[in-house]
């Protein structure tokens, strides 16, 4: 089985933005709403040099988790909605 990375980035990235526009934020409040930089979640940021892909780290997810009382599993399965 192949497995697509820049999908599965951009459907990480896609259940972010999700879940700060289900409380009203844009994903630069998110960021400021977790104490971090407000350009932290920018869409230009999601990519660097040469077109790598950045990956949220498991700690932001997880304080993004915890900011919005989800589980990982819930976590997961917004990523797969977002993807279909």
């Amino acid at each position: 089985m192949f497995f697509d990375h820049s999908n599965s980035h951009a459907s990480v990235w896609a259940a972010i933005d999700r879940i700060a526009s289900d409380y009203d934020l844009t994903a630069s409040g998110l960021a400021i709403e977790l104490g971090m930089h407000p350009t932290a979640f920018n869409k230009s940021k999601r990519t660097g040099p040469g077109g790598r892909l950045r990956w949220p780290s498991s700690e932001t997810i997880a304080r993004i988790l915890a900011r919005v009382g989800m589980t990982f599993s819930e976590f997961g399965a917004l990523v797969d909605e977002v993807a279909a």
